[in-house]
């Protein structure tokens, strides 16, 4: 997963510095979830569970596209154990499966099946999207687009449970 980041904003960076453009981080102004809350984490492990986000871009977007960055847990059950991928249902601002690759799955090699303290569980994942601008709009030879923000929500269809929370999203979008 680390290399998918990577990648995606080395194109961010690529863009950047060809074009002129700036990464800037959204803001994210509200969220909430249905699943399981433990210990500060939604778990999403039933079918109908969610969690939204209320995304604010504070400044003009240059391109209409953003990439939105998870960081999870997930594990394969109820109590489960540690090293486990899982996958969400991203429905808006697009339908796209989202996958949650474990930071050490390499631990179920080694057959360990309770991690102490929640190790090995944090997981990622980023996608592309585009972002739904109301027009195009003219400065200079610059076409910027303003856009009042987005929803951004993700399901559970089976599979692995997943558990997120505010903070696990980062949306990154290009500005001049």
């Amino acid at each position: 997963m680390r290399r998918v980041v990577v990648v995606l904003v080395g194109i961010l960076l690529f863009v950047q510095s060809s074009f002129g453009y700036s990464i800037t981080k959204a803001q994210i102004t509200g969220f909430s979830a249905n699943g399981s809350f433990i210990s500060g984490w939604y778990w999403l492990r039933g079918n109908g569970q969610y969690a939204k986000w209320k995304v604010k871009f504070n400044r003009p977007i240059a391109k209409p596209i953003a990439v939105l960055c998870f960081d999870a847990l997930s594990t394969n059950t109820y109590n489960g154990g540690p090293g486990f991928n899982s996958y969400l249902i991203l429905t808006r601002p697009i339908k796209k499966r989202v996958i949650f690759k474990n930071e050490c799955n390499c631990i179920r090699i080694f057959r360990i099946n309770h991690s102490p303290k929640g190790i090995c569980y944090k997981s990622h994942g980023c996608v592309l999207v585009k972002v739904g601008a109301i027009k195009p709009m003219k400065k200079g030879n610059f076409t910027y687009y303003n856009s009042p923000g987005m929803d951004v929500v993700i399901e559970y269809h089976g599979g692995h449970h997943t558990a997120l929370k505010k903070s696990s999203l980062q949306v990154y979008y290009l500005t001049q």
